[in-house]
């Protein structure tokens, strides 16, 4: 039924209650940490909105984690450029 489907959306706490908490986070993730996420990405899966998928982050590894590290750890602090 509509009504209890809409009943129940508004029973859990909304994540963007927490959206500003989680950008000043002075925890940043590691290299380790993004290279493992990656490295578990499922092969064939996902594309993004210009159509690359999982395995161009998988190839690109040593070169792009660095890189990806850098943009999430500006991102955290609200300065991506």
């Amino acid at each position: 039924n509509w009504n209890s489907y809409l009943k129940r959306l508004y029973e859990f706490p909304n994540v963007m209650d927490n959206f500003e908490t989680l950008l000043t986070m002075k925890e940043s993730f590691s290299l380790e940490d993004i290279d493992f996420v990656v490295k578990r990405l499922a092969n064939g899966k996902a594309k993004d909105i210009e159509g690359y998928q999982a395995e161009i982050l998988k190839i690109g590894g040593l070169v792009l984690i660095p890189h990806i590290h850098i943009h999430i750890k500006q991102s955290s602090k609200g300065s991506l450029n």
